[in-house]
């Protein structure tokens, strides 16, 4: 068995055995990084979008074929990776635990943490990852909320898109660095990544000027052809006041009225009772629950 890089003209053929294994017979993944698209075109396109320096997929492979794949998104500034996978076949923990190994081998010694969400209940990744070092955070919860079947909701008089107001985006981000202090967006990425895509929408607080009691970021995920909450946080003084539903109604309106899309998803950690309560009440549903999993390694 012999495991090695994938070279990139060979990642749409990769992309056809991932997808495949990555599916379970209950019809959940095993991995959820690794969920890129509807089919397997999908998922190739996704990972040939991913830059040279942002990606690296390792296969396993014998006289028959390939056995197993592993993979990982980079973030070189931020020195983070999103591991994908392993994925091989359930009476092979032995070779999980290998690509796993080989992966964090090869990763650039600039890459100090790293990040994989396999399926809550996926006993030989999680296995695989625990064998590796890897500490058990917490379950994530994966929700969608289908476009309902009327009119989507209205938009709310307190949000703003902050696109046209600088200092409410600066108060927006100075709680965003707040509420997820290690998000992969830092504050001035969150700015920056702001387009026709990428929209930061917030409530401006009516008692004190360039301040704001919430944010909500949400994107047109163009591969999985939906709206996608990364972040949403109210500040500690204004919540029960109905600001996370005014972001959220916001964030659905923008989906569905403005950008036509046929759902909305996002994902909560399992610790975050009132915004589970919450997405349940704006229609949200639970399609998967991932274990974050992670690893620290020493700065070069």
């Amino acid at each position: 068995m012999r495991i090695a890089p994938v070279p990139r003209e060979r990642w749409p053929a990769l992309a056809a055995f991932a997808f495949a294994t990555n599916r379970r017979p209950d019809g959940r993944l095993r991995c959820l990084h690794f969920d890129h698209g509807a089919d397997a075109a999908a998922l190739a396109t996704e990972m040939l979008a991913l830059p040279d320096d942002e990606a690296l997929f390792l296969a396993a492979a014998d006289g028959s074929g390939w056995r197993g794949v592993v993979g990982a998104e980079l973030d070189p500034a931020l020195g983070r990776a999103w591991l994908r996978g392993p994925l091989v076949d359930p009476a092979d923990p032995a070779l999980a635990r290998g690509l796993v190994r080989a992966l964090r081998d090869a990763l650039p010694p600039a890459i100090v943490r790293l990040d994989a969400f396999p399926q809550a209940d996926e006993a030989l990744l999680c296995e695989a990852y625990a064998a590796e070092g890897f500490e058990d955070r917490l379950v994530n919860h994966v929700l969608h909320a289908p476009a309902p079947a009327g009119p989507p909701p209205a938009w709310p008089a307190t949000v703003r898109d902050t696109g046209g107001d600088p200092a409410l985006a600066q108060a927006a981000a100075a709680l965003h660095a707040e509420a997820f202090p290690q998000g992969y967006l830092t504050p001035v990425t969150l700015l920056a990544t702001r387009d026709d895509t990428h929209r930061l929408f917030a409530v401006p607080d009516p008692q004190q000027p360039g301040a704001a009691l919430g944010y909500v970021y949400v994107q047109h995920d163009a591969e999985a052809g939906e709206g996608y909450v990364d972040f949403i946080a109210v500040a500690p003084q204004a919540q029960g006041r109905g600001v996370g539903r005014a972001l959220m109604d916001a964030a659905a309106n923008w989906t569905f009225a403005q950008r036509g899309l046929p759902r909305i998803a996002l994902t909560v950690r399992a610790d975050r009772a009132p915004a589970l309560a919450l997405y349940r009440a704006c229609g949200f549903a639970e399609v998967a629950a991932g274990r974050h999993l992670c690893r620290e390694r020493a700065a070069p």
